[in-house]
């Protein structure tokens, strides 16, 4: 228990480190305000129904976590490298470090399916490669467990990534944090199911930039397939983990069309979930 309680005091740190509320973007209670969220002090809104659903499972202590008021993906950011690796060893996450990774704090490459679901990336876990791509921070790891739960759920035995670590990564919205340079985000683009059937985003997600995803005043894709609802279902679910600070939708703008994208931070807790 030393190292969760050493994880405890650096998360302590972490949020009192954080800016004046007056010095960060304008909230209301929590709310989204110009489709940017912060996140609410501790206490208020975190325990929301939507944590409550994504600890239905009874998996409140996930990777030695006791439930607390700050959400997953912020004691998940807070990890040392020990406790990480720690981690995914408890999760049975196979992995191997990935040494000169540019701009990873804790670079490792994912070489083997977690929980059952494969992250395909187009090449063999043989084949994976610092200099194609494949790296990704240790912690981002740890969230894509929580990811690997919902989509086995639906079926899914291959997340389809996009992309993952892009160190150059362009700046195409300045409002959105580039996790993707540091290895902390995911785009995916697809799924495919035990049946061999293959959900993509870019074809069967059927949304509109502008549209809510989730909760109760979510639109609905059009056409409504039982694919997009699918889609859509996973989106939000994934988000109702609280396990990414982040998760953008074809809903959000031109640049998402064709996939979704999931991002962890440690240094502020902005949050996009349109």
């Amino acid at each position: 228990m030393g190292s969760w309680r050493a994880v405890g005091l650096l998360l302590g740190g972490v949020l009192a480190a954080l800016p004046p509320a007056a010095d960060r973007a304008p909230v209301e209670g929590g709310a989204r305000v110009n489709d940017v969220v912060e996140a609410p002090p501790p206490g208020e809104a975190y325990d929301s129904p939507a944590r409550d659903a994504a600890r239905s499972d009874g998996d409140d202590a996930s990777f030695g976590f006791a439930v607390a008021a700050a959400r997953k993906s912020a004691q998940i950011g807070a990890l040392d490298e020990a406790a990480c690796i720690k981690a995914l060893k408890k999760a049975k996450v196979p992995f191997s470090k990935a040494p000169g990774a540019p701009k990873i704090e804790f670079p490792i490459i994912v070489t083997g399916a977690i929980g059952g679901v494969h992250f395909d990336t187009g090449r063999s876990y043989a084949q994976r490669t610092v200099a194609a791509g494949d790296a990704i921070d240790c912690r981002l790891a740890v969230s894509l467990i929580e990811l690997a739960k919902v989509v086995k759920k639906h079926s899914i035995t291959h997340v389809m990534v996009k992309s993952f670590h892009r160190p150059n990564q362009a700046i195409l919205d300045p409002n959105a944090p580039l996790r993707h340079r540091i290895g902390f985000a995911i785009d995916v683009s697809g799924f495919k199911t035990k049946k061999g059937q293959l959900w993509s985003v870019e074809k069967d997600f059927h949304g509109k930039i502008g549209q809510t995803s989730c909760g109760t005043t979510a639109a609905k894709p059009l056409p409504d397939t039982k694919v997009a609802r699918e889609l859509w279902a996973i989106f939000c679910q994934v988000n109702a983990t609280e396990a990414f600070d982040s998760g953008i939708s074809p809903n959000y703008n031109a640049s998402h069309f064709d996939h979704l994208h999931f991002d962890l931070t440690t240094d502020h807790p902005i949050l996009f979930f349109p």
